[in-house]
């Protein structure tokens, strides 16, 4: 089980091993396990798709083999050799898996209490505004390191916070390979200055739609009410904060109707997308 460490504090992530096989084949570049959401992640080295996410069944094993084999069918994986090196990738990672769960179970269950009586506990958030009393900070990556960024109404320019602490607990934004999405990320604190300008100069929700639209005009090909429909989400996520409610949009249809050009499209335009095949209703 190989877990990666930082300040001495394990991370909650295993890097789950491949096979010789399974390297010799190059369908599999990185995958790993979370042990706080019972995910495995998987990036394929596939034309159709790069990055799928599914909850691991601790119950029945054999579910999870069934649900990979159908997420490598969803993305266009149709030959049974890699359908079966996947599904060998997950057995041989077996043992790692579900002992991390058991670990972290029995960590959880003995150590609550000394926990509470040691310094204040640290968690990974994303986003913070102390239920919108207080100011928006949202996590970022400034030159690989892991900030909180904030808006100083006095000053007029973004701030970076390492750590928010409060009375019981300490919030951390999370490193690289805590982010179930992409992150969004800036070589320096200049170039995020320099996006904080060009977000001043947008005076209405009109230009981030049409820009949005452009997008979706190019890569997907479907009827205009459906482009406008999309496009109208992806800005609408960006505010969803402000919202007690919100639809939800499906795609219906067979094989090679843009279902997935959809999806990814919407990935890069929309706010904080997780891409996924087989989630749990929990995670959604």
């Amino acid at each position: 089980m190989n877990t990666n460490n930082n300040d001495n504090s394990t991370k909650k992530i295993i890097e789950l091993k491949q096979s010789d096989q399974l390297k010799q084949n190059g369908l599999v570049t990185n995958s790993v396990y979370y042990i706080d959401t019972n995910d495995v992640r998987i990036s394929l080295n596939h034309d159709a798709c790069t990055d799928t996410i599914f909850t691991i069944d601790r119950k029945k094993w054999q579910n999870n083999l069934n649900t990979i084999a159908e997420m490598a069918e969803e993305n266009g994986i149709n030959d049974e050799e890699s359908k079966r090196l996947l599904k060998s990738h997950l057995n041989d990672n077996y043992d790692e898996i579900l002992e991390a769960n058991n670990i972290e179970d029995d960590y959880n269950s003995s150590s609550k209490e000394e926990d509470d009586s040691k310094q204040d506990r640290e968690f990974v958030t994303f986003k913070y505004s102390q239920n919108g009393k207080g100011d928006l900070h949202e996590a970022v990556l400034v030159n690989g390191l892991p900030f909180f960024v904030k808006y100083n109404y006095d000053s007029r320019q973004l701030e970076l916070i390492k750590k928010i602490e409060e009375n019981s607990r300490v919030l951390r934004p999370p490193e690289r390979e805590e982010y179930p999405y992409t992150p969004y990320e800036f070589e320096s604190g200049e170039e995020l200055a320099f996006f904080l300008n060009k977000a001043k100069q947008i005076t209405s929700l009109d230009e981030p739609y049409l820009y949005a639209k452009s997008f979706f005009s190019s890569y997907i090909d479907q009827d205009d009410h459906i482009i406008v429909l999309l496009a109208a989400d992806s800005i609408v996520t960006h505010f969803q904060d402000l919202f007690s409610a919100t639809h939800y949009s499906e795609g219906v249809g067979t094989n090679d109707v843009g279902k997935s050009s959809i999806g990814y499209t919407f990935e890069y335009t929309a706010y904080r997308v997780v891409k996924g095949t087989a989630i749990s209703g929990a995670n959604y």
